[in-house]
């Protein structure tokens, strides 16, 4: 029960965040890939001391900033040449965040 509480709560204030954060990064399709390459950097940075606080960050707090579904909607209405690019940045740019954070999560706990 505490685990589906942390998930909760942390979906609940990263969802919060991402609506905080969105008009302050350009347009919203831009808005969304930096916010989802953020949340994969994060993801892959991190390092959690106990179960709760995982499950708080990882699905909830991370998983309630960044947005699949939006991502997904914005794919799927426009224009296929649109929707490939918008894919395609997206993919790269979070598969990197989360290379870069994993690679410095790497070296920092080397340390």
């Amino acid at each position: 029960m505490k685990q589906t509480l942390a998930v909760g709560l942390g979906a609940g204030c990263g969802a919060t965040l991402r609506m905080q954060l969105t008009p302050l990064l350009y347009d919203a399709p831009t808005a969304l890939i930096i916010i989802n390459a953020i949340g994969c950097f994060l993801i892959a940075t991190w390092v959690f001391p106990n179960d709760v606080a995982q499950k708080f960050f990882a699905p909830g707090l991370l998983g309630g900033f960044t947005s699949f579904s939006t991502f997904a909607l914005t794919t799927a209405t426009t224009s296929l040449p649109a929707a490939l690019s918008y894919s395609v940045l997206t993919i790269t740019s979070c598969l990197g965040a989360w290379a870069i954070g994993d690679a410095l999560r790497h070296r920092w706990h080397a340390s």
